[in-house]
């Protein structure tokens, strides 16, 4: 009875919801929100961030674009095609592993963190695209 009740409630606010994350301009928002974070970020210099753990900066670049991924994905119906998305955020991985060349403190041209930008963006498209993703935001029948 109990789960009867849960799945009548979460399909309750799933099409409550529906039209709020099938909305263009949030994505498109979202996207500006994300480049803005990434460029403030990479802006920074480095001294005094403390990481964890060795290469915990590369799954800071792999959770970057995972989201970035998530929403360019979905800036238009039907989402970007898994390649553009890719390609998109992996020439703004390139860029940004350059400019972080140029800010004292930083190091840039690093291979790894483009490959973690690389696959957060593929893993981010997958994620948001794929139909039978728990976190997809809408159901396509293709990605």
């Amino acid at each position: 009875m109990a789960q009867r009740e849960i799945g009548k409630r979460a399909a309750a606010l799933k099409k409550r919801l529906t039209p709020i994350i099938a909305c263009t301009p949030l994505w498109i928002t979202a996207c500006v929100i994300w480049i803005g974070f990434l460029t403030w970020h990479t802006a920074r210099s480095s001294g005094g961030i403390h990481m964890p753990f060795n290469y915990f900066d590369k799954i800071m670049h792999l959770g970057y674009f995972v989201t970035g991924g998530y929403a360019l994905a979905l800036v238009r119906k039907p989402p970007l095609r898994f390649w553009i998305v890719v390609l998109i955020l992996t020439l703004i991985g390139i860029g940004h592993e350059y400019w972080q060349s140029l800010i004292p403190g930083r190091q840039g041209n690093d291979i790894y963190d483009l490959t973690a930008d690389f696959l957060g963006a593929a893993l981010g498209h997958l994620v948001a695209t794929h139909p039978k993703s728990p976190f997809s935001a809408r159901p396509f029948p293709h990605v």
